[in-house]
This record gives structure tokens, sequence and C-alpha cells, in this order.
């Protein structure tokens, strides 16, 4: 079993917040190697808040919020999504939804998209908390398809979660295929948010993706 299997999970939230530098193409790529290995843990480990058919349940919050905290989860972490119950358990119940192949218009998808840094780490948590498979999270690539189709604002919205988690990967992958289906609007779109640096580097990390 590789080393890095063994990482303190306590601490796998915050390599996901953006740090005060920009990162270079050579961090970002050890850092996704590092990701692809954690994202293998977390599948492990994850899988929270079901009930004995393996479905999440829908929750409701209260003022002491309804939630568990899973074992792997720090003390710093879990503090964050009881202050902002409200707003994580409804990313949880549209989750659960989603993943029930129920369709849900772009503006209720577009309002729980991350404004800031303090929504984009509940938003992250996500992941870890309550994939319905263990894998992949509903809630991202509904918020990637409307945004390939231009729906409302989310295609900005989408294309900030590399701003907030440069070193998630999950982000590149979508936007490979955003780009793909609505190359226009993304490279403006691109263009307006990142950095001539941050657009290199993407792109960088697309032509090797699609050269696979």
């Amino acid at each position: 079993m590789p080393a890095i299997m063994n990482t303190n999970k306590h601490t796998m939230i915050a390599h996901f917040i953006k740090s005060s530098s920009r990162s270079t193409t050579a961090k970002r790529g050890t850092l996704l190697l590092a990701f692809a290995t954690l994202v293998i843990l977390a599948a492990t480990t994850a899988c929270t808040g079901r009930n004995s058919t393996g479905s999440v349940d829908t929750v409701s919050p209260a003022d002491d919020c309804a939630l568990e905290c899973p074992d792997y989860m720090s003390d710093e972490e879990w503090a964050v999504i009881a202050s902002n119950c409200d707003y994580f358990v409804r990313m949880l119940n549209v989750n659960k939804e989603l993943a029930a192949g129920k369709s849900l218009p772009a503006s209720e998808v577009q309002e729980l998209m991350p404004r800031n840094e303090q929504d984009f780490r509940l938003f992250y948590m996500l992941w870890e908390y309550a994939a319905e498979d263990c894998g992949p999270t509903d809630l991202y690539h509904t918020a990637a398809q409307y945004a390939a189709e231009d729906s409302l604002d989310m295609m900005e919205h989408v294309l900030r979660w590399s701003l907030w988690g440069d070193s998630w990967e999950l982000p590149w992958e979508l936007y490979v295929e955003i780009e793909q289906r609505n190359p226009a609007k993304f490279r403006s779109t691109a263009e307006l948010l990142w950095s001539k640096g941050e657009i290199g580097a993407y792109e960088e990390y697309r032509n090797a993706s699609l050269d696979q």
C-alpha cells in the first residue's frame, strides 16, 4: 500500500482550499497525484449517514445540526459543517434527489453554488460526507452539465471552483468536457476569471488528458 494512503485524513480538506500564492504547474501535478490516491481512501471511508438499504436518508436541519460527525473528520472540519448546517443539509438533500434520478432546474442548483471560500469548504466536504455511490457527487456533475448548456450563470460558478481548490482534479476533468461542448463560452469565461498562468496550466492538463 502506498505510504500516502496513511495520510492523516484530518488534514485532507486543507489541501483543497486555495493558498495565498498561485500554484505552479509542477505543484499541481504532484497534488493531483496525491488527490487521486486520497479519493480512493475517501471512497472506502466516507459512506456515512446511510440506512440499511444503502441510500442516504433525507435529513432536516436543527439548532444543534441533525447530522452526525464521521469518525475520520476533525473537530475543526466538523465545526465548519455544524456552523453552516442548513446549507450543508440542503446540499445533501439535493444530492439525494439527483442520485435518485430527479431533474432539478438550473435555478435550484445555482442557489447551492459556493460564493466564497467558506462556502467552497462545505461544497467540497460533500464529496467526503455523502457521495451516493462513494464516488463522484451528482451535484457536481449536474452543475457542470448546466454550465455546458450555458444555463443562467452556471459557467461562471463552476469555473470558480478551481480558484478555491486548485489541487482538486475533478473540476479540471469537468472543464475538459464543458469546453468541448461549449468552447466559445468556456474560453470567454475562463479569460474573465482565470489568470494567464491558470489558463496555461489548464490547457496543459487538457492536452495531456486528451492525448491519453
